[in-house]
């Protein structure tokens, strides 16, 4: 019997939090235009202050596009456009003082996939680098392993903001990747999972 109560009361609980953050994204979603999907929903800090932002991400019903709305306090605040793909990771990383994180995204399909830091310049993301993803395991210390965007947790970077970059390297990509107008390599940017 005491089981069960306890149940209960956990079930109740977890319906009373679930339910507090319904309202927020119900009346974001009534934002999004009506002809888009919705995708996702994430909640997370975008900007160097301390309050947490939402993203939703929405496609159109002929996948040619993925939409990115940006809010803040419940205001849209950014919103990006790009063409639609199969895999769409990102990750927010503050590596300057400005008032935006940069975004890492990994994106693309089976057959390749691009990396690449982004700056928010006038509602958009450009392309600040491009790269290859190589992770860093403690379990397996002086090894390296290819850093697919599941598998990707946080980059490293040190406590000056500096990331963990590698610009001689050997590694040679087979698969079809993108590099920046006045990018001539690609660096080898380093991940932990």
């Amino acid at each position: 019997m005491k089981t069960l109560i306890l149940i209960l009361s956990l079930s109740i609980f977890s319906c009373s939090c679930k339910s507090q953050n319904k309202p927020i994204e119900v009346s974001l979603e009534k934002k999004i235009p009506q002809d888009l999907v919705v995708d996702k929903i994430e909640h997370l800090n975008f900007d160097n202050d301390k309050e947490i932002e939402t993203i939703i991400t929405a496609s159109d019903s002929t996948a040619s596009y993925i939409y990115e709305f940006w809010f803040k306090k419940d205001k849209l605040f950014n919103k990006i456009v790009y063409p639609w793909v199969s895999i769409n990771y990102k990750w927010f990383v503050n590596i300057d003082d400005d008032n935006l994180h940069k975004i890492i995204r990994a994106q693309g399909y089976e057959d390749g996939i691009n990396y690449a830091i982004y700056d928010i310049v006038e509602n958009n993301h450009e392309p600040l680098l491009f790269f290859t993803p190589l992770l860093m395991d403690e379990e397996y210390p002086n090894n390296y392993f290819w850093g697919y965007p599941w598998d990707i947790t946080s980059i490293i970077i040190n406590n000056q903001k500096e990331i963990l970059i590698s610009l001689d390297s050997s590694i040679e990509r087979e698969d079809d990747f993108t590099l920046a107008p006045k990018q001539k390599k690609l660096p080898i940017n380093f991940f932990s999972r």
